[in-house]
């Protein structure tokens, strides 16, 4: 049956492209190459038949995509391990610049909104504002022969930070934090671990997300690599220096900093989880300037997978409870719970809502999977869309 669609759409091209006056309007926009600074896409028959096949491939089978940002109910991004999509009005299209990562996977992506995205390779930073139409190709700040892992959070086109991770020895896992003005053409280090000074931030900690809230506050954190351990850091100087922010974390083996999610540049939260032994309890906070400050909201006997607040007053928490994993909703800003969903087949380990019914987010399903929900969070099916024809 494949072969025979896989012929059918061979057919279609051959006679597209043998009429000079017709529109090519089954063209899947062709992959674009990363070879100079501005790129614009090929135009190889070979291209489009690889394209087509494997963008068709990719929005209708099951479970497909692994990671999603989308930014509206229509429209966003969405990417499988090897290829990037731009969703624009439910059709995607495949965007996927010509990298020179070896594994051919993707390493990861930050968008800003639907037209800005920054991507991932071993040594490079690709940037689109033209909704991966165009990209442009920068090196990867300082000298290393790879990168572990990056994090990015931009606050316009032009501003943002880079977490840069430099690997683990004996102990030890130095990273960097740089700030750019210029899109991520120019890196400027803002904070080096291994330098060791009074305004450096310890290298034995471990961040895992970034989180920039305006032009001046950041937050850093991540899961302590010692008992007692937290990684909650703030910045109110563009990431020069860092603090521990007032907050009352509890004690155990291992404390998990989830990334906050703030709803406006003043009112945030954040879900942190302790383990000691086989106990494990999480603790909801909110805070209300600019995260300098957080007051608890709810605790749980069990582990926190992820929290989204569209407003002030309704915000969603998934948790595992009992191994059930359950979705609950408030809509008077924490003070009260009421149950959603207590029966999802598999953990919600992030989501978000653009709207009170619609969601987008990802479960861990053997391996990550993109989802979305149409009513409010009692349901959640497999995100796919439509390639643009």
């Amino acid at each position: 049956m494949k072969k025979i669609i896989f012929v059918a759409l061979i057919t279609l091209m051959a006679a597209a492209l043998l009429s000079s006056c017709q529109e090519k309007s089954d063209d899947i926009p062709k992959r674009k190459t990363a070879a100079a600074s501005t790129v614009k896409p090929e135009e190889s028959q070979k291209n489009k038949e690889e394209k087509e096949d494997s963008t068709i491939l990719a929005t209708n089978s099951t479970s497909v995509f692994n990671h999603e940002t989308m930014k509206t109910a229509s429209d966003g991004w969405a990417s499988t391990e090897s290829k990037l999509f731009s969703i624009n009005d439910n059709l995607a299209v495949d965007v996927t610049p010509e990298t020179k990562n070896e594994s051919g996977s993707l390493l990861n992506y930050y968008a800003l909104d639907e037209n800005h995205i920054w991507l991932q390779d071993e040594k490079t930073l690709f940037h689109s504002d033209n909704k991966g139409e165009d990209w442009k190709n920068y090196s990867l700040p300082g000298e290393m022969p790879r990168v572990e892992q990056i994090q990015l959070s931009f606050v316009t086109p032009q501003i943002g930070w880079l977490l840069v991770h430099r690997g683990a020895a004996a102990g030890h896992t130095p990273f960097d934090v740089y700030y750019t003005n210029t899109g991520g053409e120019k890196w400027v280090l803002d904070n080096n671990t291994t330098e060791r000074t009074k305004l450096s931030l310890p290298d034995t900690i471990d961040p895992n997300s970034l989180l920039f809230i305006d032009e001046h506050t950041g937050f850093l954190t991540g899961e302590g690599n010692t008992d007692n351990e937290s990684v909650f850091y703030r910045t109110n100087d563009k990431g020069k220096t860092w603090a521990v922010p007032r907050i009352n974390i509890p004690e155990g083996q291992i404390i998990s900093v989830g990334k906050p999610q703030f709803i406006n540049t003043q009112t945030g939260f954040v879900a942190i989880t302790s383990v000691s032994g086989e106990k494990t309890s999480s603790i909801l906070f909110q805070s209300n300037d600019k995260g300098a400050s957080w007051n608890s909201l709810i605790k749980l006997n069990d582990e926190i997978n992820a929290v989204f607040f569209l407003n002030s007053k309704l915000g969603f928490l998934a948790f595992t409870i009992n191994g059930k994993q359950t979705l609950q909703k408030t809509t008077d800003g924490g003070r009260t719970w009421s149950v959603v969903n207590e029966d999802m087949k598999s953990p919600l380990i992030s989501f978000h809502f653009v709207n009170e019914q619609e969601g987008f987010g990802i479960m861990d399903k053997d391996g990550y999977h993109a989802v979305t929900t149409k009513n409010g969070g009692h349901d959640w099916e497999d995100f796919k869309v439509d390639p643009e024809s």
